[in-house]
C-alpha cells in the first residue's frame, strides 16, 4: 500500500487526479486502516469536488491516526465545502492544536467565526494566517473588509485596515475590482475621502 500510496501522490502532483484516484482506492483496499492512504485519497476527492465523498474516508483517516493534523484539517475542509460548517470547526480547532502554524487551518476558522459573527477571533485567526503567509491575498482582503466596515465601532481600524488592502490591491496589481473596494471603504474609514473615491471609480 505504501508504494501505491506513493505512485498515486507522484500521478496527483502531475496532475493526473483521475488515476491517482483509482491508485488510494487500491491502496485502501489493501490496507483500509492506512491513514496516509485515507487522507490523500480524500484530499483528491475534494479537489474533484467530490466533498461529501471524501468525508467518511478522512473519517477513517483520524480514527486510525487521531494525531494526524493534515487529515484534521482536510476533515475539517470537507465537512466546510459539503456546507456543514458546524461540524467542520471542531476539526480545524483539533488540525491547530497539532499544527498551529498552519495558516489554511487559521483562515478558514476565521472564515466561519467571521460567518458566526465572532469578529474577536475571526480577528485574531486572520492576522495569523497573514503572519504565517504575508502575501496571500484572502485574508488579507477579508480582515481589511472587517476592519473597514464592521457594524460595531470597537472591531474599526481604518488606518490598519488601509496597510492590508493596499497590500491586498499591491498583490494584484491594483487590478482586482474586489480588491479595490475594499481598499475604497478602507480610506473612507480612515477619514481619507477623497482617496477612498477615486479608488470606488478605480474598481468601478
Amino acid at each position: 500500500p505504501q508504494a501505491r500510496n506513493n505512485f498515486a501522490v507522484l500521478l496527483l502532483k502531475q496532475g493526473r487526479r483521475d488515476e491517482a484516484i483509482l491508485h488510494f482506492l487500491e491502496a485502501v483496499k489493501r490496507n483500509p486502516d492506512f491513514a496516509d492512504s485515507l487522507n490523500n485519497l480524500g484530499s483528491a476527492l475534494m479537489q474533484s469536488g467530490k466533498a461529501d465523498e471524501a468525508i467518511p474516508f478522512l473519517l477513517k483517516a483520524i480514527q486510525s491516526k487521531s494525531d494526524y493534523a493534515d487529515a484534521q484539517y482536510n476533515l475539517g475542509d470537507a465537512y466546510f465545502r459539503a456546507g456543514k460548517i458546524s461540524a467542520a470547526l471542531p476539526h480545524f480547532t483539533r488540525a491547530l492544536e497539532l499544527n498551529p502554524d498552519h495558516a489554511e487551518t487559521h483562515y478558514q476558522m476565521a472564515v466561519i467565526l467571521s460567518v458566526n459573527k465572532n469578529f474577536e477571533s475571526a480577528i485574531a485567526h486572520y492576522k495569523e494566517a497573514i503572519r504565517l503567509k504575508p502575501d496571500w491575498l484572502e485574508p488579507l482582503n477579508n480582515l481589511a473588509w472587517i476592519l473597514a466596515t464592521n457594524l460595531e465601532e470597537k472591531f474599526r481600524d481604518g488606518k490598519l485596515a488601509v496597510e492590508f488592502a493596499e497590500r491586498a490591491c499591491a498583490l494584484t496589481e491594483n487590478k482586482n475590482p474586489g480588491a479595490l473596494d475594499t481598499l475604497a471603504a478602507a480610506q473612507a474609514e480612515a477619514g481619507e475621502f477623497f482617496k477612498a473615491i477615486a479608488t470606488a471609480k478605480k474598481a468601478v
